[in-house]
């Protein structure tokens, strides 16, 4: 009877021992809500597709976190270009409503230099926009930023350009000292098999044709000769079309990144949805096996107990 008590024993032990390593693997699927975590409980076919799954996953999130960077630098480009078009816009329709007064009155010359001015401290903050990793319209550079107007005020510019002794230079030499815009050309990478090309002009004929038209209307004298207005507004009108340009350059390259990053977001999500089939754990079916398990042992340590306690009275006796 002792022989086949100890066998008994033995067998409960090793059923106990299951049941524990049962529980403890149960348990490892509710604390990390994996199947498991070690690859020896996988398929060599699996694995495989583990490792593909989870570099797809990667790659695409390391795209879309690009991507994100890439889509808040053409937003804020659009963004200047558009405050600097309107400021463009707005010192048109004051230039428009006084051409062609004759004479041009010294208050009303007074209030579209002033204007004139105004708008070119605006153009000035709209083209300084820095994303965080330099200033856009000084391409890219991180120190520099592309305008620097070293007046406080239109009085302080019309010392400087007087309009007759020291009118404002056109063809851009007047703002030469002050101005440092510069293109940025880039070519960023927007998928594994696309690139997008962005160019944000800070330069050029346009950029020249709003300071032209600006200095010319803030400088001096501007009462004495009524015919600068006509002249600005021709520069003005040039610029305008220049910057709406530049604007729908940058939202082309901002919806082509967009699509991109739809297609990106698509193949992370299906690449993470099949990764979580081959091997996330059911968290429910896991829960019911771990409170499954626990009853089982606890019912198997009960009986090893009496088992036990039984067969030293059998043998005492």
């Amino acid at each position: 009877m002792r022989v086949g008590t100890y066998g008994q024993s033995q067998a409960m032990v090793a059923a106990i021992e299951s049941l524990r390593a049962q529980q403890a693997k149960d348990a490892g699927q509710v604390a990390t809500g994996l199947k498991s975590e070690f690859h020896s409980d996988y398929s060599p076919q699996d694995i495989g597709l583990i490792l593909a799954l989870r570099n797809l996953e990667a790659d695409s999130k390391a795209y879309l976190n690009s991507n994100a960077l890439l889509s808040t630098r053409l937003k804020l480009g659009q963004e200047a270009l558009a405050a600097a078009g309107k400021a463009v816009a707005d010192l048109k329709s004051s230039a428009s409503a006084l051409d062609g007064s004759d004479p041009l009155q010294p208050a009303d010359a007074a209030m579209l230099q002033e204007k004139a001015f105004s708008a070119m401290k605006t153009f000035s903050d709209a083209l300084n926009a820095n994303d965080g990793t330099g200033f856009l319209f000084s391409g890219g550079k991180t120190g520099t930023a592309p305008m620097d107007i070293p007046f406080a005020s239109s009085l302080e510019f019309q010392k400087a350009y007087d309009g007759t002794t020291t009118p404002w230079p056109l063809g851009g030499s007047g703002a030469a000292v002050w101005y440092r815009g510069d293109a940025w050309m880039r070519t960023d990478s927007i998928s594994p098999d696309r690139t997008v090309q962005t160019t944000i002009p800070a330069s050029g004929p346009s950029m020249q044709a709003a300071m032209d038209a600006m200095g010319t209307l803030a400088q001096g004298g501007l009462a004495q000769h009524p015919e600068r207005i006509a002249q600005a507004i021709a520069a003005l009108s040039h610029a305008s079309s220049g910057l709406d340009a530049a604007a729908k350059t940058l939202a082309l390259s901002e919806a082509e990144t967009a699509q991109a990053g739809e297609a990106l977001a698509t193949s992370a999500s299906g690449a993470a949805g099949v990764l979580g089939r081959i091997v996330d754990a059911d968290p429910a079916a896991t829960a019911a096996n771990l409170a499954s398990d626990r009853a089982a042992l606890d019912a198997a340590y009960a009986a090893f107990a009496a088992t036990t306690r039984k067969n030293l009275i059998d043998y005492l006796a």
